[in-house]
């Protein structure tokens, strides 16, 4: 559990009528060093929300609920009592206050004497009567706050959290960590390389050439730029391409003059759970000085930040932060794992008005900006999204960083990977085909080749035994090496996929009789406009008007078109 200084707690509220109390709640728990987290509105049959929204609940340490006169939305899966999402969360919540698990658990409802806007009340008989049966049972046994304001509110949920404060005081950095000898196995003494955690990558890194020696430039002390970022969409290479230079020693490591080596490498990442920049200044002083991890423990990252700058200037220091937009505040939203990137960027905020590309907290900011001028240590950040901090006005970069917009592969390099995959064909076939149908994006091409061991047919097996005489062909290889134009037009829209297909689905997509559904029997598209982030992407190349080139096939290996589409739409 986390200690008081260090608690997360869950907002759980209706977001139609109650956009000005969670403000409240939020400004609330920031007063009395709570993380505060809340689900946001969610459209229906959003499956990946009501998960997400499960696990953020199991992940607080405070459930903060506030009801008034909404109900809320109802999931229609995984919910045989019909209830809503909000007391779905507060029953989540009970379970883990009963188990131990969560701290405290705080209620606030509306009072009746205040005045609502109609638009704000469920016009619902059968809203009504589960939402007064709801308030009923959440007052039951437990002291429930009334507001009769905005500011009551906050004031009510302050006066909770300091209440709980003087009962539960945050216990001592030695009797809540772990050992010194445990330490110092974990973390290596420099110049030895640290990582937390390792990288491991989804496919054979190839290519790069280009970036390989640009960075190779940049880590020479005679280049000024002090903080390079790699900005890219998901999927693009940006940790595979950075994780291989850092590791690789004729890249880092040859990169620096021999007088003037590197003190240490640091490699973080930002995508692992708990992971915050204050994680991070703790993790690089202690691999920095030596000592143990708990000695900054309970430090905060502005009573890190001058330390960790002044160890940055009086040494050469190698530090990669990995995926740093998940410090930024288009990451901090509810829905953030389906934002596009480019909906990530647009200048409004779903937490309270700030902008996208801004740190959740300021002091995040300050030290991102006082990096760029960390010399003679180097930088280096990868980030689907730019930290405004790091820009001018003008939106350039400020003194002393770099930004650098990671491309796709390179043809050749796009061919390569896709071999790799065990795909046979003719050079040009593939190059072209990658290029007009990928974009020679590394995660897409990984997909469509295969390459995980359930998808690649020339994957090991997990029977022993001699290898076979002769490899079984890829079976999108028909599409790469025969003449025909209709077998090359194999148009493999994996992006569109939730989940990898297997390779035994993939010859029936082509044959040129097209998909027909017995209900209309008119031919369905294998795939639709996506649902990831680059979806936005592909429209502009496409037009704009949401229509794709169309694989046609019929059904073989047994396979039932219901096994594939659903409502037009694959399924795979």
């Amino acid at each position: 559990m986390s200690n008081t200084g260090d608690l997360r707690a869950i907002i759980s509220a209706t977001a139609r009528d109650l956009p000005d109390q969670r403000l409240a709640a939020q400004d609330a728990c920031l007063s009395n060093d709570a993380f505060p987290v809340w689900m946001k509105h969610l459209p229906a049959q959003d499956r990946d929300g009501f998960k997400v929204s499960m696990e953020m609940v199991d992940k607080a340490d405070i459930y903060i609920g506030i009801y008034a006169w909404r109900y809320g939305w109802i999931p229609d899966f995984d919910n045989p009592q019909q209830v809503s999402i909000t007391e779905l969360e507060f029953d989540r919540a009970v379970k883990r206050k009963a188990s131990g698990k969560l701290k405290e658990l705080l209620i606030f409802i509306m009072d009746d004497s205040v005045k609502v806007s109609p638009a704000d009340i469920e016009m619902n008989d059968v809203a009504q009567q589960k939402l007064k049966a709801f308030k009923e049972r959440v007052s039951t046994k437990r002291v429930v706050g009334f507001f009769k304001s905005t500011d009551d509110l906050q004031r009510q949920i302050s006066e909770a959290l300091a209440a709980y404060k003087s009962r539960n005081p945050a216990k001592k950095a030695s009797e809540s960590l772990e050992s010194p000898s445990a330490e110092i196995t974990s973390i290596p003494k420099p110049p030895a390389f640290y990582a937390e955690p390792d990288y491991i990558g989804s496919h054979k890194f190839v290519g790069r050439a280009r970036e390989l020696e640009e960075l190779s430039d940049w880590a020479n002390p005679a280049d000024p730029t002090n903080l390079l970022l790699f900005e890219a969409i998901g999927g693009n290479g940006k940790s595979m391409l950075t994780w291989e230079w850092t590791t690789n020693p004729k890249h880092a490591l040859a990169a620096r003059p021999k007088d003037k080596p590197w003190a240490g490498r640091f490699w973080y990442s930002f995508y692992e759970g708990g992971a915050s920049m204050e994680d991070f200044c703790q993790r690089a002083l202690a691999y920095m000085t030596e000592r143990p991890l708990k000695d900054f423990a309970k430090k905060k990252t502005a009573a890190l930040k001058d330390e960790l700058l002044a160890r940055l200037h009086a040494q050469p220091w190698l530090l990669i932060l990995d995926g740093l937009e998940r410090v930024l505040v288009a990451y901090h939203r509810i829905d953030a794992a389906e934002v596009r990137d480019e909906e990530a960027n647009i200048p409004t905020d779903q937490i309270a008005d700030r902008n996208p590309c801004d740190a959740i907290r300021d002091e995040d900011n300050d030290l991102l900006r006082a990096l760029a001028a960390a010399r003679p240590s180097k930088l280096l950040v990868s980030s689907r999204l730019t930290p405004r901090v790091l820009l001018n006005q003008a939106g350039q970069p400020i003194n002393g960083a770099k930004r650098i917009t990671l491309p796709g592969l390179r043809p050749p390099d796009a061919e390569a990977l896709l071999r790799s995959c065990g795909i046979e064909g003719k050079s040009d076939a593939i190059q072209s085909y990658l290029t007009a149908n990928c974009d020679n994006h590394p995660l897409v091409i990984g997909i469509l080749g295969g390459s995980s061991p359930t998808t690649c047919p020339r994957a090991a097996t997990s029977t022993p035994g001699p290898p076979s005489p002769t490899a079984e062909p890829h079976s999108t290889s028909p599409a790469l090496t025969s003449s025909s134009a209709a077998t090359t037009s194999l148009r493999l829209r994996s992006k569109s996929w939730r989940t990898p297909a297997a390779s035994s689905s993939l010859p029936s997509l082509c044959s040129p009789t097209p998909w027909t559904t017995r209900r209309s029997k008119r031919s369905i598209p294998i795939c639709r406009r996506s649902r990831t982030r680059w979806k936005s992407r592909r429209r502009r190349r496409t037009g704009g008007n949401g229509s794709y080139q169309v694989i046609t096939g019929k059904p073989s290996c047994g396979m039932n078109t219901k096994t594939l589409f659903q409502n037009g739409e694959t399924s795979l």
